[in-house]
């Protein structure tokens, strides 16, 4: 239960972190020693394009959102990161799964702290898997490793024509599987749907070179986007 609620409350503060992006402020306006960071290594197995981006705050998770202004400065793989206004974080992409990203973050006071964060370990959903009935709980049994500490895994099902997806979680060490449980089965209607797999790592320890605030590290790993017929 612990594990779960700890789990959970990571998870909304990482939610937090990705779309509150409205309070922005230069990094030069804060003590340097209280910026918190937050890196991403994410692949996305639907487009074929791994993600490695970063994000500044002050203080903590649910801080001021910070924007590095000169001689800050983030490189990701020796490359300068492309800044996104939108999420007010920093990216660079490439095409298939990259097994891990080196970011190299200088402050205003000349400070260096790398970091260097792997891509999520791979996950995906059974073979044959093609239909999902909604009157039994039903194991989705995983190819790839068992969770491990820090780790979820969640599967996603869909309408094809919604918008909404219906998602369960496990978070217990040595899983290989996922129950899908009837209460959430019972909000999709029968025809034709979409189903995925995550795996994803958050781990609040995983910085260890960093201002003095700690922060963040993901490692995410996404399944192809599959077709199923959901059934009665």
């Amino acid at each position: 239960m612990k594990t779960l609620f700890k789990s959970s409350a990571i998870v909304a503060i990482t939610s937090l972190a990705l779309f509150t992006a409205c309070n922005k402020e230069d990094s030069s306006s804060v003590d340097q020693s209280k910026i918190w960071l937050a890196h991403t290594v994410d692949y996305d197995g639907n487009t074929g394009v791994t993600t490695a981006s970063a994000q500044f705050r002050f203080s903590n998770a649910v801080g001021t959102l910070l924007r590095l202004d000169d001689p800050a400065n983030l490189k990701i793989d020796a490359q300068d990161a492309l800044y996104v206004d939108a999420f007010a974080w920093y990216a660079k992409t490439q095409t298939g799964v990259q097994d891990s990203a080196t970011f190299v973050y200088t402050d205003h006071d000349g400070n260096v702290f790398s970091n260097i964060v792997n891509v999520g370990r791979s996950v995906d959903l059974p073979a044959g898997l093609t239909t999902v009935s909604k009157s039994a709980a039903y194991d989705v049994v995983f190819q790839g490793v068992p969770v491990a500490a820090k780790e979820s895994v969640t599967v996603y099902i869909k309408e094809s024509n919604g918008t909404d997806w219906q998602a369960w979680t496990t978070v217990a060490v040595g899983d290989t599987k996922v129950t899908l449980t009837t209460n959430k089965l019972a909000n999709l209607n029968t025809g034709p749907g979409k189903i995925k797999i995550e795996r994803v790592k958050l781990d609040t320890d995983g910085l260890t070179n960093n201002p003095g605030k700690g922060g963040l590290a993901t490692s995410k790993y996404s399944s192809q986007v599959k077709d199923i017929t959901i059934t009665n």
